[in-house]
């Protein structure tokens, strides 16, 4: 098997949960996004949608559903992926699919 970095790249995942100061700017967030759409999904469907969260008080409002509010209300920016239910096909596979884009 060739190992042409993928596995490398693989192994080198990091979660990182201690925030930088300052903006991001929107290309780094545009190419973030644009990973996403590259994920595969059955019949190519894409059945997500992505909101971009930089608002301090909605990602406040965001964090009190979550045990996890901490790095919501920390973080400069949050995306959102939704489910777009008119574009699925199947329920199971489209999840895999967000999986798969987040």
């Amino acid at each position: 098997m060739k190992n042409n970095g993928i596995l490398t790249l693989i192994k080198s995942r990091r979660s990182i949960r201690k925030y930088s100061e300052g903006d991001i700017p929107l290309k780094i967030i545009d190419q973030i996004l644009d990973a996403g759409r590259w994920a595969p999904s059955g019949l190519n469907n894409q059945p997500w949608k992505f909101f971009v969260i930089n608002d301090t008080d909605t990602k406040n409002n965001l964090a009190a559903f979550t045990a996890y509010g901490r790095i919501l209300r920390q973080c400069n920016a949050c995306i959102a992926v939704f489910y777009d239910l008119p574009r699925g096909y199947d329920r199971d596979k489209d999840a895999m699919a967000i999986g798969a884009c987040v």
